[in-house]
């Protein structure tokens, strides 16, 4: 069975229909089908929220959560283990690139976790060597391990 890890970048491609839409719906048609699990940091979780609030409003950014919280998607909140390991992995990217978001290294940690494909456009993830990405993007950038 097929594990993926949501990225705020690749959710909110799929809220707003953009590109890179279709990858995500995938993901949780398959979770709905019982063909995949579907994660999500619930610290990305929290970044999606402000996005949405911020940009939206907290009505949409209530309701978008709700819709979330219907698909099969897994919020999971780290442990003490997986913030030490997301501390580590935002410290290793952030040497190598210069910058890498907080949420991207729990999301990084929660795709470790659980064995876990992370689903992203977001450009941060393309050092990344701990698991496969599978990008939500126009790019050909295709999965990649």
């Amino acid at each position: 069975m097929e594990r993926y890890c949501l990225d705020t970048y690749a959710v909110l491609a799929f809220i707003g229909g953009e590109v890179g839409a279709e990858v995500v719906e995938r993901a949780l048609v398959d979770a709905r089908e019982n063909r995949a699990e579907v994660y999500m940091s619930t610290v990305s979780l929290g970044e999606l929220y402000n996005v949405i609030s911020r940009e939206r409003g907290f009505e949409i950014a209530d309701r978008k959560y709700v819709e979330l919280k219907m698909t099969k998607t897994v919020f999971a909140a780290p442990d003490e283990e997986t913030a030490l390991l997301a501390g580590r992995l935002k410290t290793k990217y952030s040497r190598a690139r210069g910058t890498f978001a907080l949420a991207d290294a729990f999301c990084l940690a929660t795709a470790v976790k659980y064995n876990a494909k992370i689903v992203t456009g977001d450009p941060e993830f393309s050092p990344v060597t701990e698991c496969e990405i599978v990008w939500a993007t126009a790019s050909t950038q295709g999965p990649r391990k």
